[in-house]
């Protein structure tokens, strides 16, 4: 967002925006932040498939590769029984086809649509959707697809209590993840000093 005033707009107009990672959380501790924890993209989309089959609501999938959202529609279908799947494509295109995928999306005619595609495109996606006024909640789940279809493991509850979650996705996937998450956290962990000084500054 700090680099990119078109993704710092598109998060801004969100109507919901929760902390997907533990350093949001440690950060509102240090800053003094009222956050009531972490929201992983994962467990969201467990709740919402939950939700979705008692109220009887359409859910669509959006990303990933073919055969892992394909994958992910059989898991979600066996644990969620009676919720009803409105569609599934993979996550395999360019910018220039943004509306035509809001146009197969809306055909289905789904309530939600789980959006698994890697930040910025997942962002200016959903914009997209919103800017054609189509109808739904549009929710990012980044690499949610991949853990649910078994084609990566999640990392152990200890890890994840522990906030070593990033850490075991950047094991699974070193040559993608690591510039990510050294460089990532580094300049992170910079930029929650110098605005842990500032406003210890101003009290």
């Amino acid at each position: 967002m700090r680099d990119d005033s078109e993704m710092d707009a598109c998060v801004r107009r969100c109507e919901i925006v929760n902390a997907d990672g533990a350093s949001m959380v440690m950060a509102a501790k240090k800053l003094d932040v009222d956050l009531p924890g972490r929201v992983a993209g994962i467990d969201l989309m467990w709740e919402l498939c939950g939700l979705a089959e008692r109220e009887g609501h359409r859910v669509y999938l959006l990303g990933a590769k073919a055969e892992v959202v394909a994958k992910t529609v059989e898991v979600l279908v066996e644990r969620y029984p009676r919720m009803v799947i409105a569609g599934y494509r993979d996550g395999y295109f360019g910018d220039d086809e943004f509306d035509a995928v809001v146009a197969e999306v809306e055909q289905a005619n789904p309530d939600i649509v789980f959006v698994g595609i890697t930040s910025p495109k997942k962002e200016r996606l959903i914009e997209r959707f919103r800017e054609l006024g189509a109808k739904g909640a549009f929710v990012g789940v980044g690499g949610s697809f991949d853990v649910v279809s078994g084609n990566i493991p999640r990392a152990p509850m200890w890890m994840q209590r522990a906030n070593l979650e990033w850490f075991f996705r950047m094991m699974q996937e070193p040559k993608r993840l690591i510039k990510r998450y050294v460089v990532g956290n580094t300049r992170f962990y910079m930029l929650l000093r110098k605005e842990a000084k500032r406003s210890k500054a101003n009290v």
